[in-house]
């Protein structure tokens, strides 16, 4: 499966992702904020075999994916400037749980209704949620919370070591991606987060 990126990614990571497989650059412009302005997260997110995407994604973005033949499933509301108008699509899923907030659009919603939905109050979900294996690392402890709540294992970082150029700090979800078994990291190996690889 290809990669869609921010389009600020490193160029040593690109590099790395084009040995794999097609890159695409992903930006929003001044659809959002310029901190989240790279972020495909944001406008899009996969359920089983459809990707719900933003009535206001990108154009490029939006002829890439239908290039790649993926079932698209437009979304209700459009993504705004803001939080929470950027937290629409952000969710986490998988083949049996939903992490939702109430910023959820309701297509996404919908299409979780055969998963195990858990409501969380963040609503930067997959920002802060991914998993590995059959384990999940979080950085949000909100998420961890909930999660821990459902006996779901779930492990929680600190996100104050992950740099985002206009903001605090960055999100755990964020750094990671997966291609087939390998688990691709963004970041310094030597960083605490790295351990939990």
């Amino acid at each position: 499966m290809p990669f869609i990126l921010d389009y600020r990614c490193p160029t040593e990571a690109i590099e790395k992702l084009q040995k794999l497989d097609d890159v695409h650059y992903f930006n929003a412009g001044k659809i959002v904020y310029p901190a989240i302005s790279g972020h495909p997260d944001i406008f899009m997110v996969k359920i089983g075999s459809k990707t719900v995407i933003a009535p206001n994604i990108p154009p490029d973005t939006f002829e890439y994916l239908k290039s790649l033949n993926l079932e698209l499933t437009e979304g209700k509301v459009s993504v705004g400037f803001r939080y929470p108008q950027t937290a629409q699509y952000n969710v986490f899923t998988d083949d049996n749980i939903a992490v939702l907030s109430s910023h959820t659009d309701v297509v996404i919603r919908d299409l979780c209704s055969d998963l195990d939905i858990i409501e969380v109050k963040q609503g930067y979900i997959a920002c802060n949620l991914t998993k590995i294996g059959k384990s999940y690392i979080c950085s949000d402890r909100g998420i961890e919370k909930a999660m821990l709540e459902r006996s779901l294992p779930c492990f929680y970082t600190d996100p104050k070591s992950i740099i985002l150029p206009g903001a605090g700090n960055g999100f755990i979800g964020g750094t990671l991606g997966h291609f087939g078994e390998k688990v691709l990291f963004c970041g310094n190996k030597n960083n605490p987060i790295a351990n939990l690889l």
